[in-house]
């Protein structure tokens, strides 16, 4: 079984919690279009955007993915 890549399980989790894709970029202070080329895997999120990412999720880093 091929594991959930990191961009369909932040697309999953945000979907989850009921957001947009709008309203996680403007949490996170980034453009829309980021959040799209993530879900997409066209782009990865930062290291230091990690932490905020995953507490937006309700989630932490492991779970997402993200290293310790």
């Amino acid at each position: 079984m091929q594991e959930q890549t990191l961009g369909k399980r932040v697309a999953q989790l945000r979907r989850d919690q009921y957001m947009t894709q709008r309203e996680l970029a403007e949490c996170l202070g980034l453009p829309e279009e980021t959040i799209l080329l993530w879900e997409q895997d066209a782009a990865l999120p930062g290291e230091e955007l990690l932490p905020q990412l995953a507490a937006l999720l309700q989630i932490s880093p492991e779970e997402l993915g993200a290293p310790p």
